[in-house]
């Protein structure tokens, strides 16, 4: 796939062809059925709602696995940052606290375990405490871009 835009053929094809692994990459990083699949659909939806092709550097399946773990890095993190939010407006006001879901922790550990310590200082910034590149270099003491190349090493590592 070489060209500038998708097409609904192009990205049937290639749902035929990668679902399985995309859909076994979300489900070891989401540890949960359900959500790897509706993950699965999301990065071919996403390829096909942005136009998105390939751009030849690298091989099409790599490069779908780089979508997935995008997606389901933001979705733990989106995830975790959805149950902050219950804890400080909602709980309170039910007299109960809510704790972070055990699959849930267990991808986040599964990711970083791969990671070499700086790779995993810098993922934990960008994606568990949602700073920008920019916030994470000055608290790592890096430029945005080397916090850019150890993020991308980190996806590389899958």
């Amino acid at each position: 796939m070489d060209q500038s835009r998708a097409s609904p053929a192009e990205v049937a094809r290639l749902y035929r062809q990668y679902r399985t692994t995309i859909y076994r990459r979300a489900l070891r990083m989401l540890g949960d059925k359900q959500e790897a699949e509706e993950a699965a659909q999301e990065v071919f939806v996403r390829v096909l709602d942005a136009g998105a092709a390939h751009k030849g550097t690298g091989n099409v399946s790599g490069w779908l696995w780089r979508i997935t773990t995008h997606y389901c890095l933001n979705h733990i993190r989106d995830r975790r940052r959805r149950q902050e939010l219950f804890q400080v407006q909602v709980a309170p006001s039910l007299g109960t606290t809510v704790s972070v879901p055990a699959e849930s922790e267990l991808a986040v550990r599964q990711v970083m375990r791969r990671a070499d310590a700086r790779q995993a200082e810098a993922a934990f910034h960008i994606f568990y405490s949602g700073l920008s590149h920019a916030e994470a270099a000055k608290e790592l003491g890096v430029s945005v871009r080397t916090v850019g190349y150890l993020v991308q090493r980190l996806f590389s590592n899958f």
